[in-house]
């Protein structure tokens, strides 16, 4: 396996499949950016709020709850809309990936192959696979390495450092088996997807693939890891003298005039979640290329036995 042959490919599948980005991967990107901030919006106010630091008489969950009860209760007409809207981003947020991640490994493998596919023959594939990618992302969410950040800063915050340490033991190995599990199972998609195999099956195929090809597994997965920490570096590079021209811009707005100002931060915060989605959305139609490139590769070339027979 050429490792820099099938990146280098990739990525050029990637510019010139823009249809893909945009029909199949930028939704679920903004909806997962929407979740990460608030993700990490809320695990930086829960620890604020902890024992840790300044040890709020009343936990930032309870206090956000009530602040969201009081600006319910004083815009009753905007409860019901707010709902819908509420209800239908979660629904899209937890149904909408496994279509989409679906129809695209359908695409990139079939347009690898040289088919003569539609970017609209994608929902078809989405829809047709999608219960056993839900099955196997329920699945794989228990394994899931923020899960477990979850559950460790629950603990830190919870129940103090020394429960935190007398809980290290338990928690490391969990972390590690967590690796060890999303290595293995790192082309259980590809089988479900590509191969038409049952979640149960494409797990045990991929630890077996894996296992085979362990070395090349990990090149792969540090090579992507890398990339994806040199893309993030320049994405702060870039971003980081038109942010500070802007923020100093909203900063001026908002202490002369407050209602431009508001609207100025508003924009501005709509326009940089789009970009981020963008962005995000980039990069996820590039990893799923390089792994389902990968798993075509390792899948279709013969391996010799000892005997110098194909097999």
């Amino acid at each position: 396996m050429n490792y820099r042959q099938i990146i280098g490919e990739a990525w050029n599948f990637t510019q010139e499949n823009k249809k893909l980005i945009v029909w199949y991967a930028f939704i679920p990107s903004f909806l997962g950016t929407l979740v990460g901030v608030g993700y990490l919006v809320y695990q930086f106010y829960a620890f604020k709020s902890s024992a840790l630091f300044d040890n709020w008489s009343e936990s930032f969950t309870v206090v956000a709850l009530k602040a969201i009860f009081d600006a319910l209760k004083s815009n009753m007409g905007s409860i019901v809309p707010i709902t819908i809207a509420a209800v239908i981003l979660a629904l899209m947020y937890f149904f909408l990936p496994p279509i989409t991640d679906g129809a695209m490994i359908q695409l990139i493998a079939r347009k690898k192959s040289g088919q003569d596919v539609r970017i609209r023959d994608g929902l078809k594939f989405g829809l047709n696979y999608f219960l056993p990618l839900f099955s196997y992302s329920l699945v794989n969410r228990t394994f899931n390495i923020v899960s477990l950040f979850w559950e460790a800063g629950f603990v830190l915050r919870n129940l103090g450092p020394d429960t935190f340490v007398a809980l290290s033991p338990v928690l490391i190995p969990l972390s590690i088996v967590s690796l060890l599990f999303m290595m293995m199972f790192a082309f259980a998609e590809y089988y479900i997807v590509i191969d038409d195999t049952h979640m149960a099956q494409s797990m045990a195929k991929s630890s077996v693939l894996v296992f085979k090809h362990w070395g090349k597994t990990f090149r792969i997965s540090t090579l992507m890891f890398l990339i994806g920490i040199r893309i993030l570096v320049q994405i702060v590079f870039v971003l980081l003298v038109p942010l500070v021209v802007l923020v100093g811009i909203f900063y001026f707005a908002a202490s002369t005039l407050p209602d431009v100002g508001l609207w100025i931060g508003g924009g501005l915060g709509v326009a940089a979640l789009f970009f981020a989605s963008y962005l995000g959305a980039i990069v996820h139609v590039f990893t799923t290329t390089v792994w389902v490139f990968a798993f075509l590769d390792l899948t279709t070339t013969p391996e010799i036995n000892a005997r110098g027979e194909t097999v």
